[in-house]
């Protein structure tokens, strides 16, 4: 059966409840998801689009594809805001931020969600470049990511579709450089901002499962998951002081920007066998994942 998405359900579903939209065909079975607006358009461009692109909430756009003997016809209402809302200036300022999306200074999209009084990225943090456009060094070598004290990331295993699903893992000198990580109007969360978020979600005891995504990139038995937060915590790994990659699809480890020693830095920790959320110190060296929260 075809599904017909109108504009107040897309929009309440995207923008409003921050949760993956999904597209389902003639069968009624799952289809396509898309949890960013760049997963969108890149859905859109896959699928041919037969009738005008988005010029006003009347209009539809037909997407379709063979797919064994069926005609798979995809049936969107939306408005040309939808996919404008996601133009930035150089400094990777999205034109509308109340759109539940911000844009880094490569162009990457990030979809956001709100959690209690705080407005969260919904994804790893994926930029090469500060934000000024200084370029962030990368391809360190296992001894100079060891010995660097300066920032840089890296990518686990130097796989790309890790980029893509994971984000960028990076040392602690990427986070704390004045030159920025995060787009304008976003920063890397201190520790006491990440307790907020614990706190909101009834504390470090539980919170775990509710920032974990149920995904199967999780191994099992993803102790905990709900993703009520909607906050997609997903299982990255990290790269070790030594630059050994470790722990993908087991942990995930996020930079607070809150220094506990000269040596180490607070970051919090998602599990795949519990539903915690720790608080751990990171060797400022480490490589692990980011996210932005707006200022």
């Amino acid at each position: 059966m075809i599904k017909f998405f109108r504009l107040k359900d897309f929009q309440k579903a995207l923008f409003a409840l921050r949760q993956p939209i999904f597209f389902e065909g003639i069968e009624g079975e799952l289809f396509e998801r898309c949890q960013s607006i760049a997963e969108l358009e890149r859905m859109v461009e896959f699928y041919s689009i037969t009738s005008p692109a988005f010029i006003g909430h009347n209009h539809i756009i037909h997407m379709h594809r063979f797919l064994s003997s069926f005609v798979i016809v995809f049936v969107l209402i939306c408005q040309l805001a939808v996919l404008s809302s996601c133009k930035k200036d150089d400094s990777g300022t999205p034109s509308n931020p109340a759109s539940g999306f911000v844009t880094d200074i490569d162009g990457n999209v990030y979809q956001t969600v709100t959690i209690g009084t705080q407005v969260w990225m919904k994804e790893n943090l994926k930029v090469s470049k500060y934000r000024n456009g200084d370029p962030i060094p990368t391809n360190l070598t296992d001894d100079a990511w060891n010995s660097t004290t300066t920032g840089a990331y890296a990518i686990y295993n130097n796989d790309v579709a890790n980029n893509t699903t994971y984000g960028k893992l990076y040392n602690w000198y990427a986070v704390a450089d004045s030159r920025n990580l995060c787009p304008a109007g976003w920063h890397v969360p201190s520790d006491a901002e990440w307790t907020t978020l614990e706190n909101y979600l009834g504390d470090s005891s539980v919170a775990g499962g509710k920032l974990k995504s149920t995904s199967n990139l999780w191994n099992t038995p993803n102790t905990g998951a709900t993703n009520e937060s909607g906050f997609f915590g997903l299982p990255g790994g990290n790269r070790l002081v030594n630059g050994t990659y470790n722990f993908i699809g087991y942990y995930g480890d996020w930079w607070s920007s809150t220094e506990n020693s000269t040596t180490f830095v607070w970051s919090r920790g998602l599990y795949y066998y519990y539903g915690l959320s720790y608080r751990n110190s990171g060797y400022k060296q480490g490589g692990f994942s980011v996210r932005c929260i707006r200022d």
